[in-house]
């Protein structure tokens, strides 16, 4: 079954470079991003979130990105487990903390300890030991997570956090509504609606071809 953890996107540089990811620049080198996700995706065969080349050659390189790179939850898990990239959890966790994702997301019980699911946690030490992963890959990692985090002031007195301070009345507040309203108008895409076709013949008869015709979930 296909699906976003293990499909394998194919597409060509050119693709890439013109339609894929000028968005993703501009929120970088325009908006100021702090923090990109890696997809669960293969790209061109190999997992984004062991993708030195996305990583590392354009995000930091051609983006200079400086924020932190997180996997999405259970990404990680994916390159070995969906993708079948990496055959033992101490090359899966070389390969992603070495193509710069920084930070794992996993699933986090309170008091859970070992039983949570991060490979890093679980692995990196290990890792690290057995010469998988060196220990500048990792302090390379942790410098960005932290970084963010002193941005935030999470290391400083809560008193002077001003995001402590924020009181749970402004979430959908009116100000904040109008501005997801006027945010929703702007990003309305028109159809062209050519022949009338639009509204669609009740009698008509479609076609719906891809690998996700008979998958309700996705659908």
């Amino acid at each position: 079954r296909i699906s976003r953890h293990n499909i394998n996107t194919k597409i060509s540089m050119y693709d890439m470079a013109t339609t894929y990811l000028p968005a993703f620049a501009k929120t970088v080198q325009e908006g100021g991003a702090a923090g990109i996700m890696c997809s669960f995706n293969r790209i061109n065969g190999v997992p984004s979130c062991a993708n030195e080349w996305l990583l590392k050659q354009v995000v930091r390189g051609q983006w200079n990105f400086s924020g932190y790179i997180t996997s999405d939850t259970g990404g990680l898990d994916d390159i070995q487990l969906q993708h079948h990239y990496t055959s033992d959890w101490n090359s899966t966790v070389a390969v992603a903390i070495q193509a710069g994702c920084d930070v794992e997301s996993a699933i986090w019980k309170a008091n859970g300890g070992k039983n949570n699911s991060g490979i890093y946690i679980k692995y990196l030490p290990t890792a690290v030991r057995l010469g998988f992963v060196r220990e500048s890959d990792v302090d390379r990692a942790l410098a960005h997570a932290l970084a963010i985090r002193f941005r935030l002031g999470l290391f400083d007195p809560i008193a002077d956090q001003p995001f402590w301070k924020i009181p749970p009345e402004v979430v959908h507040s009116p100000p904040h509504v109008q501005l997801s309203k006027e945010a929703t108008a702007q990003g309305f895409v028109l159809l062209k609606n050519d022949n009338s076709v639009l509204p669609l013949n009740p009698s008509s008869k479609l076609a719906l071809i891809g690998p996700h015709v008979h998958d309700r979930s996705v659908m």
